[in-house]
């Protein structure tokens, strides 16, 4: 886990977990142990998740205040040519 200098309330994660439900509902977890101001997990991993995590996603912000954006395979797939690096 990290935080973007530039996005002070942002966490990113990256993991290959295979249960990545308990890894989000874990990390969650812990932000708000010991980081309260953190309000957006941007969590990364090479899985497909897709729309698997609607519900996952929804309950975050609805019961802990945590913007949940998952990045998935998809989403690295499709952005893979858009930037120069």
């Amino acid at each position: 886990m990290y935080r973007p200098s530039e996005e002070a309330s942002v966490m990113v994660q990256y993991s290959v977990a295979s249960d990545w439900k308990s890894k989000i509902t874990q990390t969650v977890k812990r932000l708000q142990e010991n980081f309260q101001d953190i309000d957006r997990l941007i969590y990364a991993t090479s899985k497909r998740i897709g729309p698997e995590a609607d519900n996952l996603v929804f309950e975050m912000l609805r019961e802990q205040g945590i913007s949940l954006d998952i990045r998935d395979i998809s989403w690295f797939v499709e952005r893979r040519e858009t930037h120069p690096q």
